[in-house]
């Protein structure tokens, strides 16, 4: 399944400077991972020590040789080796369980807790360069004259995802930063951060509870610094609800921008249906609502959001993927003088072709095509706007 990034993206050759720069960070970002649960791991070391001590095998030990298909016996002695940190004899035992009674609520939810815990640490990371051209990137009113031009951008995406005591935890940094030909006024750099622990609550279900920061410049100024907290809720069985998702923060602007201060939350679930027409073909549907509560009127929305993602193989290693969105907001006031409280539609298409495998196996090429059109019922908020771009995109 592959999924439209909300920025363009790319990636490029091992002789491209870019791609040694990208090789030498590496190192750091590991590091840089590590840092995000340098506490947490400080805890995992204590429990780890605590498990290395071994004790003889008691009266339960023995009494399981005796009755191996025991399952009230082989329920105490993986609870206890849960409770030592024995994962590998509490796997044993809590499939011992299942073979006697494959209907045992209790030993598939510890059993798929512990797979959680059993699997391998990773550090994944996402290199993505992209190149755009736009008819009217400052997103003004139709009947203006419009700025038309080139822009560059640049993501990296790090999630490490590992073991620490008794959790998985897992930690996203997330950077971006865009430059315009002619609209200097648009340069953006978001950077982000998020970690917090991955539980499972049973053989279906995963939930990660975590705290995020960000912080944005606009134009080479400070835009805002926010922090929130995520609560994310995941099908680990690819049901038709793949996820729930919970936000909520807080937005502090730069001096001059008070205004825009304020708490923002977002709801939002991811709907999937696979092999739709043909095999290894995706359709999400993305409905979410979001708010912001700022300072004065003109900041403060409220929005409803729906998004359809079609993914559909083409070839091994091309893809085409059609989505389409809707984005209708309310706002508390008006953003133009005397008007009314400002109301949005937001409209966009996008198709992007995706070609995998470009020179080596971790490199991808994606092209862009993306229409936006914006309905308001302020002057100065009616926009048509055309992208078109070209990414090169990098894992590893």
């Amino acid at each position: 399944m592959v999924s439209i990034p909300p920025f363009p993206a790319a990636r490029v050759p091992r002789a491209h400077p870019t791609f040694r720069f990208a090789a030498g960070l590496r190192p750091w970002l590991r590091r840089l991972a590590g840092a995000l649960v340098g506490a947490a791991a400080l805890a995992a070391a204590a429990a780890a020590a605590a498990a290395a001590q071994q004790e003889p095998p008691g009266d339960l030990f023995y009494r399981l040789l005796d009755n191996p298909d025991d399952v009230t016996l082989n329920l105490l002695y993986a609870r206890q080796a849960e409770e030592k940190n024995r994962l590998g004899r509490a796997r044993a035992a809590y499939e011992r369980i299942l073979m006697a009674d494959p209907d045992n609520a209790e030993a598939r939810a510890a059993l798929a807790r512990i797979e959680t815990l059993l699997t391998p640490d990773r550090t994944d990371v996402a290199l993505i360069l992209g190149a755009q051209y736009q008819t009217n990137s400052e997103r003004l009113d139709d009947h203006l004259n419009h700025l038309d031009e080139g822009a560059a951008s640049a993501q990296l995406f790090v999630q490490d995802d590992r073991r620490l005591g008794a959790r998985r935890w897992v930690s996203n940094l997330s950077l971006f930063a865009s430059l315009h030909d002619r609209y200097r006024d648009g340069d953006l750099a978001v950077a982000s951060a998020s970690t917090g622990p991955r539980l499972r609550l049973s053989p279906a279900w995963s939930l990660r509870p975590a705290i995020k920061g960000t912080y944005s410049r606009l134009s080479g100024d400070e835009l805002f610094a926010g922090g929130s907290v995520l609560m994310g809720l995941r099908n680990e069985q690819g049901g038709l609800l793949a996820r729930v998702d919970l936000e909520l923060g807080y937005e502090n602007y730069a001096s001059g921008l008070d205004e825009r201060d304020g708490v923002t939350g977002a709801l939002g679930a991811v709907l999937a249906w696979h092999d739709l027409a043909w095999q290894e073909t995706t359709l999400e549907l993305e409905p979410a609502y979001s708010f912001k509560a700022a300072r004065t009127g003109e900041y403060t929305y409220h929005s409803a959001q729906a998004s359809l993602t079609y993914s559909v193989p083409l070839a091994s290693s091309v893809m085409a993927i059609i989505a389409g969105s809707a984005d209708l907001r309310y706002f508390d006031g008006a953003s133009t003088v005397g008007g009314p409280d400002r109301q949005d539609l937001e409209l966009v298409a996008e198709a992007r072709l995706l070609k995998a495998n470009v020179f080596r196996p971790n490199i991808s090429v994606i092209g862009t095509y993306r229409f936006e059109r914006n309905f308001s019922n302020n002057d100065g908020f009616d926009y048509t706007n055309h992208t078109v771009g070209a990414d090169i995109a990098w894992t590893f």
